[in-house]
């Protein structure tokens, strides 16, 4: 990981994760427990969410600019047992809130048998990451955990996790209604992670720079997970300005960012874009929503960009799911959202990470190509493989009696572009790589 104020590396940041997990250990956390998270892209974040998976509980990393209420909401519904917070961000007072959620949260810590004194009913602890000077008296802070860890050391050694067991519980926007959990495996994540890499033709030692908050599968899977598995880094940042990502690549030598189409705008359009030295940037990721081709033109041609892909996840399927490939024509990742994500060895039987098909919303008969219906998707998980076997027959038999063939990635379609050759051989060395990497 790299700061602006420390680089750390994967040693530091294991040592790091097993003195905070040895430390959650000795606060009674226990697999299946639920510990939360209430922090922006701060250094901390990422040590904190492996040290969770090793205590095998499960992380709850929390939207950052929930109010009040939404907090206080999350944290019941959550059944939240550690919450790890920062003290404040961008003018909200997480201190404040949690004095009005759980009057004397500060002062009343878990009895003997651990059960919580206050309100939401099973929260025991409290912990602050002090980002603004701001402490409380009497409250442990992360350094404080790590510091218990070393009286503890060894406490999560003999942990039990197994790759179906649920690491996260991501909170959805809640558009329809109040935020919703979705309980997501490490398996899951892993997959995709890995998926990114191959789909992207990942080389060594990337380093993705992103804003967006690791709370969410997008800076999480697409950031962090992904750039494990070729030895690369993130640059995490906690806020987004044109400014702030021009001077990260400059600064940091960032080969690829994360955006949404608002911030690529502001980037493409910046004045002083031509003041930096972008020349390590070779990639970018845009997802969320669609974008005019023109930006993608811009891109490749100011900055000499060789790799624009866009792509589309959901929370509840364990982040993006779909990619263009770096060689296809701009036109697909302005038009469509790509194709299923190749995944090698943590795919499917045919290499895709899932397979799409439309069924009927009221009695699920799979529909021809091109009909609305209900999007239901197919991926391989932990233990699944007979599963996905009667699945795709199934899937392959209804192909055939319609006289059709599987379903294909969006944007594979005939009347589509097809890919181009691949612009950069070594796109092609970088992906049998990675791909060799899956396999062991």
């Amino acid at each position: 990981m790299i700061t602006d104020d420390r680089t750390i590396s994967y040693a530091e940041t294991s040592q790091w994760s097993r003195r905070l997990a040895d430390g959650l250990a000795a606060l009674g956390m226990r697999p299946g427990d639920r510990v939360g998270v209430l922090m922006a892209n701060y250094l901390e974040f990422i040590p904190l969410k492996f040290a969770i998976a090793r205590t095998g509980a499960v992380a709850i990393p929390f939207n950052y600019l929930y109010r009040r209420d939404e907090l206080g909401y999350v944290l019941a519904q959550s059944e939240c047992n550690v919450l790890i917070t920062m003290t404040g961000f961008m003018g909200l007072d997480y201190l404040g809130m949690l004095d009005e959620i759980a009057p004397g949260w500060d002062k009343a810590p878990a009895d003997a048998d651990g059960r919580a004194l206050t309100a939401p009913p099973q929260l025991r602890h409290v912990l602050l990451l002090p980002v603004d000077g701001r402490h409380r008296d009497g409250v442990a802070e992360v350094t404080d955990l790590a510091a218990l860890g070393d009286r503890h050391a060894g406490a999560t050694d003999r942990a039990a996790v197994a790759p179906g067991d649920v690491g996260d519980i991501l909170y959805t926007s809640g558009t329809t209604g109040s935020p919703k959990g979705v309980m997501v495996t490490h398996d899951a994540v892993q997959r995709t992670g890995y998926a990114s890499a191959l789909t992207r033709a990942y080389e060594d030692g990337r380093r993705v720079l992103f804003s967006l908050p690791c709370y969410h599968m997008f800076g999480y899977v697409e950031g962090l997970l992904s750039v494990m598995f070729v030895g690369g880094a993130i640059i995490p940042q906690t806020t987004f300005s044109p400014v702030g990502y021009l001077r990260g690549v400059q600064q940091h030598r960032a080969t690829d960012i994360l955006c949404v189409p608002t911030m690529a705008v502001a980037l493409i359009q910046h004045p002083d874009l031509g003041s930096y030295d972008l020349s390590p940037l070779n990639a970018i990721l845009c997802g969320s929503a669609p974008a005019p081709v023109w930006i993608w033109q811009k891109f490749r041609d100011d900055l000499d960009i060789s790799e624009i892909v866009t792509g589309y996840g959901m929370t509840e399927c364990g982040g993006a799911m779909t990619l263009t490939l770096p060689e296809d024509p701009l036109e697909l990742s302005s038009t469509t959202v790509g194709r299923p994500k190749l995944a090698g060895a943590a795919g499917l039987s045919d290499g895709d990470l899932v397979a799409y098909m439309t069924v009927d919303p009221l009695t699920g008969d799979p529909l021809p190509e091109g009909a609305e219906g209900e999007l239901r998707q197919l991926a391989r998980r932990h233990h699944e493989r007979d599963g996905e076997r009667r699945a795709r027959h199934l899937i392959g038999e209804q192909a055939r009696r319609q006289k059709l063939q599987p379903a294909h990635g969006i944007g594979e379609g005939a009347d589509q572009p097809q890919p181009e050759e691949v612009r950069q051989p070594q796109q092609r060395a970088n992906r049998a790589a990675v791909f060799l990497r899956g396999i062991h």
